[in-house]
């Protein structure tokens, strides 16, 4: 969350800024997932929120390499709605570490041509 009163006079956003998520994954069989999210954003600009959506299959090619496709999207309460889909590849170096290269095309004339990402993942152990 961020408050607009926070930030120096030059950055300071108009509203407050935050975001919600809700993330859930299911084992399908050995090897399939499925991972899906919904949530609302709000970017500090405006003060109507924009809803988030994703649904992502994941792929276990070996006990370290994985791939996965992806659909997602934005709806703004104010503004065009945005739709993309993804795909990438996950490469397990540690038990808790984890490096992912991902490209993607826009589905809408609204969302992004086309891009690339690359990324990390660490878990963190709070229990043993």
């Amino acid at each position: 969350m961020v408050f607009p009163f926070t930030a120096d006079a030059h950055f300071r956003l108009k509203y407050s800024a935050a975001n919600m998520r809700l993330s859930l994954s299911h084992t399908l069989s050995d090897g399939f997932s499925i991972g899906y999210n919904i949530g609302a954003e709000w970017d500090g600009e405006i003060p109507a929120p924009a809803y988030f959506y994703s649904v992502a299959l994941g792929i276990g090619l070996t006990d370290k390499f994985g791939m996965f496709v992806e659909g997602f999207g934005l709806l703004p309460e104010e503004g065009d709605s945005q739709r993309q889909f993804d795909a990438g590849f996950t490469y397990l170096v540690l038990p808790n570490f984890q490096l992912d290269i991902s490209g993607g095309i826009g589905l809408n004339e609204y969302a992004m041509d086309n891009f690339l990402g690359f990324g990390f993942t660490y878990r963190f152990s709070i229990m043993e």
